[in-house]
């Protein structure tokens, strides 16, 4: 099953610390792994990336509904995934925020995951609420797992050990790529995509 899965989610890093020049040759990196290459050689040349927002205000919008810091923190994961440190959420939160007190950023994203399950849409303004008191989950050995609202600490509990990052098709949303604004300013984009 996929979460999220469209240009709707698409997040903006400015690339520092790099030189322009290198622009074509970074996006003619090509083949499977194209988009940790190019990560790669941004940071082996010298460049980091700093995120800058979400490409829709609607998404910057939710995220900031379930945490203000939302939009940072799964940033800070994208960046972390894509560069090849694995795609399983609740082990990237162990990984990446190892510095601080993971276990809050868990805490905030078992939210999360449950609030995308059950209201939020990565295109449409939120209002906070729900549009349903829980959902089947067909898991691919055929089981089905059915979770209601009562079962909540489950149902977070399962979506946090289940959920990875995925990578859609970096062509159709968009993403992969740096790019040069007119000032000058170079970017990067990532697109979020979470799946069982």
């Amino acid at each position: 099953m996929v979460y999220i899965l469209t240009g709707n989610t698409n997040f903006i890093f400015k690339v520092k610390g790099i030189n322009a020049n290198l622009i074509d040759e970074i996006n003619a990196l090509d083949g499977r792994s194209k988009i940790r290459e190019r990560i790669s050689f941004i940071s082996e040349s010298g460049g980091s990336f700093v995120f800058s927002k979400c490409e829709r205000d609607t998404m910057e919008y939710n995220l900031k509904l379930t945490d203000s810091r939302m939009p940072e923190f799964i940033s800070t994961l994208l960046i972390s995934s894509y560069s090849g440190n694995g795609r399983n959420l609740s082990d990237l939160i162990k990984k990446t925020f190892k510095e601080c007190k993971w276990s809050e950023i868990e805490i905030k994203f078992k939210r999360l995951l449950v609030d995308v399950l059950l209201g939020f849409f990565a295109g449409k303004e939120w209002d906070g609420n729900y549009i349903s008191n829980g959902t089947i989950v067909l898991k691919s050995n055929g089981t089905l797992l059915g979770f209601h609202i009562i079962d909540l600490a489950e149902l977070k509990e399962y979506l946090y050990n289940t959920i990875k990052f995925d990578t859609p098709s970096s062509t159709r949303h968009r993403f992969g790529k740096i790019y040069k604004e007119k000032d000058g300013t170079l970017f990067f984009k990532l697109n979020l995509q979470l799946r069982f």
